[in-house]
């Protein structure tokens, strides 16, 4: 009856209708808001009768469902009433989608159960023969560059299709993962790599890279985050000092997020980089080998103590000394020396030496 009342409303515009309609709704339904049978059987009646324009009815069943929804992952008979009122309740599926993922962002409950059943999706992400479905909704509101995807007069709007083959599968099924889930769940921990090192924060800095090309800043942020964590709590000097080489080597410099981060800790490090000859080496290495790393380090940290500052005016130093010897070797081979320049040194050695 409420429901009714409030679609008459909506349908001859009378605000205070609607409004009263909901609160006597609300007031029924709330020492029932638990009981998820009677929720999803409101919601075909709720988006019959109701339109998107006037939502009160519906954001109470979103809101509700989503925070019953640990009863909706538990139970297979509700998971299943769940999907198929997702399947034919024009509107519902957009409405609940968007609600779960604002539910995850928050830190609220999650929405994995789109990732994990991939039912009703509208959508799919390719990657060297490995498909995903998808949801446009999930994909478009967190990324523009999905979002242009799923909905510009593209090719691939036009397939609901992407390939992003150019990247691993590993990395861009957890990435997808990320999008449904705010979250992503690496392997138990494994030996180094072939270069000597760590799986886990290698996979955190692709995921930061990949935040950056796909216009995720969340993913970017959280993977950032994880790797300086992990750096901080199972690294040592060598560790930070080895894996900012590896950075340098492996990934754009255009990622300045993940660059300066390293920057900072190999600053922090540097106490202890210098007292071992092998770290001292590596980070000489390093500096010949990158430019933009012999230039970034003295502006890494902030001058905040007088420890800080004399390891940035050490590292500087090495810099500096660095680059000069760079600057020097670059004008030796920009300066030809003539052939009668040559033979006027000889003469005079022929001459001091008689």
């Amino acid at each position: 009856m409420h429901i009714s009342l409030y679609a008459l409303g909506d349908k001859y515009d009378i605000p205070t209708l609607c409004s009263h309609a909901f609160e006597q709704f609300d007031k029924l339904l709330r020492p029932h808001k638990k009981n998820l049978t009677l929720l999803l059987q409101l919601v075909p009646y709720i988006y019959e009768s109701t339109s998107s324009n006037h939502s009160d009815m519906r954001n109470f069943a979103i809101k509700h469902i989503v925070l019953q929804s640990k009863g909706i992952f538990e139970d297979e008979d509700y998971k299943d009433t769940f999907l198929d009122l997702v399947g034919y309740v024009e509107g519902f599926r957009d409405d609940i989608c968007l609600g779960f993922l604002k539910a995850a962002a928050n830190g609220g409950v999650s929405s994995r159960i789109w990732y994990d059943r991939g039912r009703h999706t509208n959508f799919q992400v390719t990657c060297r023969g490995q498909v995903s479905k998808c949801h446009k909704l999930v994909l478009g509101t967190q990324s523009k560059v999905f979002e242009a995807a799923c909905y510009n007069d593209f090719k691939e709007s036009n397939t609901s299709e992407i390939d992003l083959s150019v990247d691993d599968p590993s990395l861009v099924g957890l990435m997808l993962e990320f999008l449904y889930t705010q979250d992503y769940a690496l392997k138990a921990p494994q030996p180094p790599d072939s270069d000597g090192l760590q799986f886990i924060p290698k996979i955190h800095a692709f995921r930061c890279v990949l935040g950056d090309k796909y216009d995720l800043p969340e993913l970017r942020m959280y993977s950032l985050n994880k790797l300086m964590h992990w750096l901080s709590t199972y690294g040592d000097a060598a560790d930070s000092l080895a894996f900012t080489r590896w950075v340098y080597r492996a990934l754009p410099l255009g990622n300045r997020a993940i660059h300066r981060s390293l920057l900072g800790s190999v600053v922090r490090s540097y106490r202890y980089i210098i007292d071992s000859p092998e770290n001292a080496v590596t980070l000489q290495e390093l500096c010949m080998e990158n430019r933009g790393f012999a230039g970034d380090p003295a502006m890494a940290l902030p001058n905040n103590s007088s420890g800080e500052r004399k390891e940035k005016r050490a590292l500087g130093e090495s810099m500096g000394e660095v680059e000069r010897f760079r600057d020097t070797e670059k004008q030796l081979k920009q300066s030809p020396v003539s052939e009668s320049e040559d033979n006027t040194d000889d003469e005079e050695m022929l001459e001091v030496d008689e």
